[in-house]
């Protein structure tokens, strides 16, 4: 058996783009022939229930916050490298999990154990604008190290490639895109849920779907503001908005304003259980994000946009960050320009006006989808990658 010992800060039942990488993969490689994983993650209220039908044999020990985190939780990965005996410790953070690798240096090195990193993108960039984001910053030091030390560096995209070896200044020859993937059991094409169309109001009408938190950057304004070229010629177009954060508020304003509040339904926050539910809602997906370097704030993949195409959907996509490879290609969806509202609404009346065009862009979005982003995939990506590290040798 290849022994894997994971770790992961952000982990289910957290919600967001890291943990569920986390989660799925982690169970993509324990299902994979000839491994076994353990993962090591964080203490959460609801965690142990979780886990119970995780798929994944979890410990889950006591943290605090990241930047405090790494000594303990060396302290719980040197018991497993002692009585477990892995043939690799993959650390799908940098921070804390990456630090932790490091600090157990001394009892690797006689074990050959060597550590690989995963890198999603914002986490690579700093910023002084608050004390967290300055706590981390005096911290860069010790992520170059995590990056220069590891055997091997995954990312999600060319992108966040391109980050590491920036700013980390890790050899190219070192660093391996492993885009994530998507579950094909769980995200298909299928009839609109009638329940949905009720409590949307969504019956006859064209529906552009957002999953997203609502942050400034995720471009939620822009799409709104977009409407109000096609609210004329397409009345019954609609933009349901899935998710939470600190933005709604400023958001509805926009709507206000611009005259299209009745065409903006705002869902909230959405249970895992339901998304493939929204996305069969809608004719096409969004996702505007903009690039922001000194919050910082970027979108380095993007795996809505992966489960959406699953589901048959083209996507509309800002051109930034790692949201191109997220998508693919023009015969996927449409790249815009994220700050341009005109571009956004051209793409938009594309949909509405040509749909079997976006319809055929849906069925190529699916294909790749469930042909190359699986996340069997990217276990055996990895994988290919830990085992060839492992035989090399010294940690």
């Amino acid at each position: 058996m290849f022994r894997i010992l994971a770790t992961s800060f952000d982990y289910r039942p957290r919600l967001g783009g890291v943990a569920t990488l986390a989660h799925e993969l982690l169970r993509a490689l324990g299902g994979s022939h000839g491994v076994e994983v353990r993962l090591i993650a964080p203490r959460l209220p609801g965690g142990e229930g979780f886990d119970r039908g995780s798929g994944v044999a979890t410990r889950r020990v006591p943290l605090p916050k990241a930047a405090l985190a790494p000594v303990p939780l060396a302290a719980s990965l040197g018991r497993e490298l002692l009585t477990w005996r892995p043939d690799a410790l993959l650390n799908l953070l940098w921070l804390p999990e990456g630090v932790a690798s490091l600090l157990l240096a001394p009892l690797r090195a006689p074990l050959g154990i060597p550590y690989f990193v995963y890198g999603h993108g914002v986490e690579l960039l700093e910023s002084d604008l608050n004390l967290k984001k300055r706590v981390r910053s005096a911290l860069s030091p010790a992520k170059r190290a995590v990056f220069r030390g590891a055997r091997g560096v995954f990312v999600n995209s060319g992108f966040t490639r391109a980050l590491v070896i920036r700013e980390c200044r890790v050899p190219e020859a070192r660093v391996r895109i492993a885009h994530p993937g998507v579950d094909p059991r769980a995200f298909f094409p299928e009839a609109p849920a009638r329940d949905l169309l009720e409590r949307y109001e969504l019956r006859g009408k064209r529906v552009f779907l957002m999953v997203t938190r609502l942050e400034d950057y995720k471009g939620v304004d822009r799409a709104i503001s977009a409407l109000r070229w096609l609210k004329a010629d397409f009345p019954e177009a609609r933009l349901l908005v899935c998710g939470e954060g600190p933005d709604r508020a400023r958001l509805e304003s926009i709507a206000r304003h611009y005259g299209v509040g009745e065409l903006v339904v705002f869902a909230g926050a959405v249970p895992a259980g339901r998304l493939r539910d929204h996305y069969n809602l809608a004719e096409a997906f969004l996702l505007l994000s903009r690039s922001n370097f000194e919050a910082p704030n970027i979108e380095g993949f993007g795996i809505v946009f992966v489960e959406a195409a699953a589901c048959g959907k083209p996507s509309i996509g800002g051109d930034s960050g790692g949201i191109p490879d997220a998508i693919g290609g023009p015969e996927n969806g449409w790249l815009v320009d994220p700050y341009d509202d005109r571009a956004v609404a051209k793409a938009m009346r594309e949909v509405l006006e040509r749909p079997e065009e976006a319809r055929a862009r849906g069925e190529a979005a699916r294909a790749r989808a469930t042909g190359e982003l699986t996340w069997d995939r990217m276990a055996a990506t990895l994988l290919e990658t830990m085992r060839a590290g492992r035989s090399r040798g010294e940690a």
